[in-house]
């Protein structure tokens, strides 16, 4: 199905892995070979790291059940249903990530509406204690973009707490996504949000991803000081101050290492986000 849009949102060109011809590639047979592509590369990946990626069936709700209750605190547990994953199984995309032996080290699943956008909404997305440490989290949300993508889908959506530094700083950094709001008390009083979004696109997903080293070069270059804001993961009063006057947009995670102080979100001016169309 072609999407109702061609259009992304393009971080600046200076921090991101970026590759014009990303940019080019049409919709139709060559958009189609470029996920097919990706995938495939995805699998390879997923595979040198000593596990086997599936799509899960109806049969594996008990598995990936306990894993949510083995990583999960109880009120996030209280929260998700075994109906909510079997819908996303049925009507959208939960991938499995298996070790050798078959365990399950990480799922990630999604589900897409025929809305006028077309949005995907990435809905859970864990790892296992044993498969920390692995980026196994980007090659699935990598994986489910790319299917929502082959699905004619235009957006990926998804919430994540501010806390969550590892989710975060994956979605952000590594897998193109740019924050769209804050929110103190979307889901329960004092348990706040942070929404991103993600363009399903070979530009928009792969020009948007930022690596350790350019945002670290970045951040500490003194040329750069006046062109970002650095805002504390735990601040949020500059958060919301953030999202209303809609001056600054978070695109990236700096962990602690690389501020000198606390984990935070980098800010950019709005305009710093360009918008682009495919040809």
């Amino acid at each position: 199905m072609t999407p109702k849009h061609h259009t992304f949102k393009q971080k600046p060109i200076g921090l991101c892995t970026y590759d014009s011809a990303l940019e080019k590639i049409p919709y139709g047979k060559e958009w189609q070979h470029f996920i097919e592509e990706k995938l495939r590369i995805n699998k390879e990946k997923i595979e040198s790291l000593g596990y086997t990626r599936r799509p899960a069936t109806a049969k594996d709700l008990p598995s990936i059940m306990s894993l949510i209750r083995a990583r999960c605190v109880p009120f996030v547990i209280d929260q998700i249903k075994e109906s909510d994953v079997y819908r996303c199984i049925m009507y959208g995309h939960v991938v499995l990530l298996e070790d050798s032996k078959g365990k399950l080290d990480c799922f990630q699943a999604s589900v897409g509406y025929g809305n006028t956008e077309r949005t995907s909404f990435a809905v859970f997305s864990l790892v296992s204690a044993q498969g920390k440490g692995k980026r196994l989290q980007v090659l699935a949300k990598e994986y489910t973009s790319l299917k929502a993508m082959q699905d004619g889908q235009n957006i990926m959506e998804s919430w994540t707490i501010p806390s969550n530094f590892a989710s975060i700083k994956n979605s952000l950094n590594y897998n193109g996504f740019y924050c769209t709001g804050f929110h103190p008390d979307l889901y329960l009083p004092g348990r706040p949000r942070i929404t991103i979004l993600q363009y399903l696109s070979p530009a928009g997903i792969y020009n948007n991803c930022i690596s350790d080293h350019t945002l670290s070069a970045f951040i500490s270059d003194s040329k750069q000081k006046d062109s970002f804001k650095l805002i504390a993961c735990t601040d949020h009063e500059k958060l919301t101050q953030c999202f209303e006057n809609d001056s600054y947009k978070i695109i990236a995670f700096a962990s602690h290492k690389v501020t000198g102080g606390e984990n935070a979100f980098l800010a950019v001016p709005s305009t710093e986000l360009i918008e682009k169309s495919y040809e």
